[in-house]
C-alpha cells in the first residue's frame, strides 16, 4: 500500500490560496466519496474552512470529480451555497447544497457517473435536507427541516427527487431514519431497538432488541452504516472514553476497536476488512484489520498530518483524506488530497 499525494494547484485554473499557500486551502470540503477504485467525488464549497453554522450567501457549491484515481480532476460549480450531503446510487449521484438564502435553504442536485450532465430537482426555501438515502435512482426518502415552523419532516420520491411526499403513517415519536430498504419501508434506531418501519401502511416490526450492551444505553455518539448489506452500529461509551466499538445488529457480534478512534472520524467496514484513522498525539494511524477484528495492523503516518473529517473509504485499504506535508521540500509542503491506494 502506499499514498499519493495531489496538489490542487495542478487542476487547470486553481490559485494558491492568498497567493502563498496550498490550492487545496481555498476549499473547504464536506463530503469524500469512493465510488469505485478509481472513481471519487469531493464536494463542499470555495469558503476556505468555514466554521459558520449557516452557509454563507456569497461561496460557491463545488464538485471535484475524477475517474482515473485522481490523475484528472474535473471542477463543478453547482451555484450558490455548500454542499453537505453526497451519495451515489446506480451511477447517480445525488447532492444536498445549503444555502443562506430565505434564512436556511436548500437544493437537490442529480449528476451522472463524472458530472458531465447535472441538473437541480428541486429548491427548497428555508427547509434544508439533513439526511438523504436513495433505494435506487428513483425511490428515496429524506429528512427534511422546515425551519418556517421548527419542525422535521420525512418525505419520500418515486420520481429520482423533483417531487416529495409526506409519509402516510408516523410513529407516535420522531425518527431519525437509517436507511431505507423497500418503496414503502425505512429502518431506524429507537430507544435501543432497531425497528423497520412501513409508512405506508403504519406497520412496525422490531428488528432487532438491545442493540447496545447495558452499560452503554447510554451513549452519546451513534453511527449507523450498511456495507455489503451488513448493518452495524460503532459506539462510545461516554465523551472521554475513545474506545470504540462495532456491533453487527443481526448477529449481536461486538468488535472492540483499538484505542484512539474519535468520534469525528468515521469507521468503514468492507466484509471482514475493517479501517479507520487512529489519533496518536499529533499525528494518525490508519488501522486496519483483515479478519473481523481479531487482529489489528497499524501504519504510522509521519510523513504528513491528517485532517480527520471528512475522510472517504473504498473497499480493502482504500482511503481519501486531506493532508498535509511538513517533511518536504518549501514548494512540495501544504494540504494536499491523500489518497491511500489499493495495490494488491
Amino acid at each position: 500500500m502506499n499514498w499519493k499525494g495531489i496538489d490542487f494547484i495542478d487542476i487547470p485554473g486553481e490559485s494558491m490560496y492568498m497567493g502563498f499557500a496550498s490550492a487545496l486551502s481555498n476549499y473547504d470540503m464536506k463530503v469524500i466519496l469512493g465510488v469505485t477504485e478509481k472513481q471519487f467525488i469531493i464536494v463542499g464549497s470555495n469558503l476556505p474552512q468555514s466554521l459558520d453554522s449557516v452557509p454563507d450567501t456569497g461561496s460557491d457549491a463545488i464538485v471535484f470529480s475524477s475517474n482515473d484515481g485522481g490523475e484528472n480532476i474535473k471542477k463543478t460549480i453547482l451555484g450558490k451555497g455548500v454542499c453537505e450531503l453526497a451519495i451515489n446510487i446506480d451511477s447517480t449521484f445525488y447532492v444536498v447544497v445549503d444555502t443562506g438564502n430565505k434564512g436556511w435553504s436548500s437544493y437537490l442536485v442529480k449528476g451522472d457517473a463524472t458530472f458531465e450532465n447535472w441538473e437541480i430537482v428541486g429548491t427548497y426555501d428555508n427547509v434544508n435536507i439533513y439526511k438523504i438515502d436513495f433505494l435506487n435512482k428513483d425511490i428515496g426518502v429524506a429528512c427534511f427541516y422546515d425551519n418556517n415552523i421548527n419542525k422535521a419532516i420525512n418525505k419520500y420520491t418515486i420520481d429520482g427527487g423533483i417531487t416529495w411526499h409526506r409519509f402516510a403513517h408516523y410513529p407516535d415519536y420522531d425518527i431519525n431514519i437509517s436507511r431505507i430498504v423497500s418503496e414503502h419501508e425505512v429502518e431506524y434506531l429507537y430507544q435501543n431497538q432497531y425497528i423497520r418501519y412501513n409508512f405506508a401502511l403504519g406497520k412496525e416490526e422490531i428488528i432487532a432488541t438491545d442493540v447496545f450492551p447495558e452499560s452503554y444505553k447510554h451513549q452519546l455518539y451513534v453511527n449507523v452504516s450498511t456495507c455489503k448489506k451488513q448493518l452495524y452500529v460503532s459506539f462510545k461509551k461516554d465523551k472521554s472514553d475513545y474506545k470504540s466499538h462495532i456491533k453487527f445488529i443481526e448477529t449481536n457480534e461486538i468488535i472492540k476497536l483499538p484505542k484512539g478512534i474519535k468520534r469525528y472520524t468515521d469507521v468503514a467496514v468492507h466484509g471482514d476488512y475493517i479501517h479507520a484513522m487512529n489519533q496518536d498525539g499529533s499525528w494518525f494511524n490508519y488501522i486496519y484489520s483483515e479478519d473481523r477484528g481479531k487482529t489489528w495492523h497499524t501504519e504510522k503516518l509521519r510523513d504528513f498530518f491528517v485532517t480527520p473529517s471528512p475522510i472517504g473509504y473504498y473497499g480493502k485499504g482504500q482511503v481519501y483524506a486531506e493532508i498535509g506535508y511538513i517533511r518536504a521540500k518549501r514548494e512540495e509542503r501544504g494540504a494536499r488530497l491523500g489518497i491511500r491506494q489499493i495495490t494488491e
